[in-house]
Formats: structure tokens, C-alpha cells, sequence
């Protein structure tokens, strides 16, 4: 298969590993194996930088405070870098999310108490997607086979941040700060975002903003994929 040149870059193919528990804080989390190939930049965003002067080295957690705390800003940002979003669920999950819905998810692992401060109960209830077009790809931890989910920049939840279950998915912030500090808060994000392939919702998907790849579909092209309440024989879904 060869893909349309995107904006971005065109690598190529579906690329699916299993990452080693370590990288990610839950051993039983279902992480995200997305096409590793650039996508066409969102054509509803407004165009625009969000300025906010230099910014210094911060913690972890600090990071995490200005980011959840303008967590707007970073959605426009990331949406309009980014098309469409990726997720992985167990073969096994896709009835009940064409039925439910794409719901958060804990897994037995809390984030730091800055993001309880700012989000609330649940906060320790998150989904990881992975952008198309992404640096890197954020491997499964657990077994397939899987379906692939993908979710559009209008579908955004409105609550979304930096992967706090995802080892380093923090700190590279702060390195690309550090390398960079003039650098705008969002544009940090989103750069993290892409060098470290994913990001986490704290909202659920609705059911009827879901695509999924099914057999006969590209991999890469999730705008030609049917939506998940519209598959009747939820045998033709692809596997990977």
C-alpha cells in the first residue's frame, strides 16, 4: 500500500510490537500501535501561536499543573497539528464500545495528586490514544489481537493532557523546553506529544464518533473507515 504524502512526512506501514511493562505503569493497559505515517493537518483549526513568553526548567508536576490547567488551549493546539487519533482496544472490547461508547479506563495506578487537585474523582480514569503521524510508536502491553479505533479532531474530549501512565511521556516536555525556551506552552505539548507518540483523555468517546479499521480498509486513511455503529458484522473488523 502506498499512502497519500501527508503534511508532515510519509512514512509507512502498520507497525505492531508489545513494549516491555516497564515503559508503561499499568501491565495490563492496552496501549496504542497506530500507523507510523504522517497525516494532513486539521483543516477546521484556526490558525495561530499561543505565546506565553520563556519558560524555565519545571517538575514533572508542574508541567502537568499548566498543562491540565489550560487544557483548551492544548485540545486547539493538538487538533490542529493533528487530524485523527488513535486507539487499541482487545478484539474482545468492540461490542461494548459500539454499544457504550469509548469509556475511560483504571487500571489500579494513580497519576500524581496534582492531577486529582485539578481534575477531581476519577482523574485517575484516562484512555490513551496516539496521534497519526506521532514520532514513535507506543507499543501494547498487553496481548492481541486488537482493533483499531480512530477519532476525529472535532470528536476531542474536552479534558485531554500529557500520558502520565506512560514513562517519560512527562519529562520529554521538559527536555524540549530545555532545548527550546522560547517555545509557547502548547507548542511544547504538542511537540511532546509527537515525539512521544501519545496522550491521554479523561472524558469518554461517544460511540457515534468512532471509527474502526475493518477488513478491505487502509490502515493509514481512518477518514475512509466506517464508523463503529454502522459495522453490522462485527466479524469483518481488522485485526492486528
Amino acid at each position: 500500500m502506498s499512502p497519500a504524502s501527508g503534511a508532515f512526512g510519509n512514512e509507512t506501514g502498520l507497525k505492531c510490537t508489545v513494549r516491555d511493562s516497564e515503559s508503561r505503569q499499568s501491565p495490563d493497559r492496552c496501549s496504542d500501535i497506530v500507523p507510523r505515517i504522517e497525516s494532513n493537518a486539521a483543516p477546521f483549526w484556526p490558525a495561530g501561536t499561543l505565546n506565553e513568553g520563556k519558560l524555565g526548567a519545571l517538575s514533572d508536576d508542574e508541567i502537568l499543573e499548566r498543562t491540565l490547567q489550560r487544557m483548551g488551549r492544548m485540545r486547539r493546539a493538538i487538533g490542529q497539528r493533528y487530524k485523527w487519533f488513535y486507539h487499541l482496544t482487545p478484539i474482545g472490547n468492540v461490542a461494548s464500545i459500539k454499544t457504550s461508547g469509548l469509556k475511560t479506563n483504571f487500571d489500579g495506578y494513580y497519576p500524581s495528586p496534582v492531577v486529582r487537585e485539578l481534575l477531581g474523582d476519577r482523574s485517575e480514569f484516562i484512555t490513551c490514544v496516539s496521534p497519526l503521524g506521532g514520532d514513535q510508536v507506543q507499543p501494547a502491553v498487553s496481548k492481541g489481537p486488537f482493533a483499531c479505533l480512530a477519532i476525529v479532531n472535532e470528536a476531542l474530549p474536552d479534558r485531554l493532557g500529557l500520558d502520565w501512565s506512560c514513562v517519560g511521556a512527562i519529562g520529554i516536555m521538559g527536555q524540549i523546553w530545555a532545548g527550546e525556551p522560547d517555545m509557547s506552552l502548547a507548542d511544547a505539548f504538542v511537540a511532546a506529544v509527537k515525539r512521544w507518540g501519545t496522550m491521554a483523555f479523561y472524558d469518554d468517546v461517544p460511540r457515534d464518533q468512532l471509527k474502526i479499521c475493518s477488513r478491505g480498509c487502509l490502515p493509514h486513511d481512518p477518514g475512509s473507515w466506517p464508523r463503529l455503529i454502522d459495522v453490522t458484522d462485527l466479524d469483518l473488523v481488522m485485526s492486528f
